[in-house]
């Protein structure tokens, strides 16, 4: 269903050609019309309302009751920290939870969820990306630096999504399927279909 979300683009007056380094040597046109992306508006909504329950105490629970109560404190804990290890810790915690498909979950093939979400059900590929995109937001990353990436695995045959983080010219991928950050483009068995951040979307056209 990720995979799918998105018709083929040529480019128009409409589009802009990449500003940042390539991704998986794709060619990139950038789109500023993120309302088709329900699923992500929907997150981005929500979220703003879960904002209110983030600091209430509750009993030890980390993955479940009070994973979001656990989460804020662990962003706080992150704060003074250098951008690098943060990225390595927020990559370390989101990928301890436990990897649920959507239909388990939701009973449908595709669901966004927002942290809230994600830390009483646990999630897939795109929910572990969404909760380390919003734990960077926290941190003050701005999202022009990160985008959450729609990608084909080559080796799996399935539809996948990671968050990517651009720090200079480098472009670092936070993955659930990888236990360190790593360069996105030395991830050879990955094509790349979209990615997105709050603000905008690019169609990428693979070689």
């Amino acid at each position: 269903a990720l995979w799918l979300s998105v018709a083929p683009a040529t480019p128009s007056a409409a589009a802009t050609v990449a500003e940042f380094p390539k991704l998986w040597n794709s060619v990139e046109i950038k789109r500023t019309k993120i309302k088709r992306f329900k699923k992500w508006t929907r997150v981005l909504r929500q979220f703003q309302d879960e904002k209110a329950s983030h600091n209430v105490p509750c009993p030890p629970d980390p993955y479940v009751r009070c994973g979001v109560y656990y989460w804020n404190k662990f962003i706080g804990g992150l704060k003074n920290q250098k951008r690098d290890k943060q990225l390595e810790a927020i990559n370390d915690y989101v990928n301890k939870a436990r990897y649920v498909r959507d239909w388990i979950n939701w009973g449908v093939r595709d669901y966004w969820e927002t942290p809230g979400e994600f830390f009483q059900k646990q999630g897939d590929c795109e929910d572990y990306a969404i909760v380390k995109y919003m734990t960077l937001r926290a941190l003050g990353l701005k999202p022009a630096q990160m985008r959450i990436v729609v990608l084909w695995d080559m080796n799996l045959k399935l539809g996948h999504a990671g968050l990517v983080v651009y720090a200079g010219r480098r472009i670092l991928l936070l993955d659930n399927q990888i236990n360190r950050v790593v360069d996105a483009n030395r991830i050879s068995h990955y094509r790349i279909n979209y990615s997105l951040n709050e603000n905008n979307w690019w169609v990428h056209i693979s070689p």
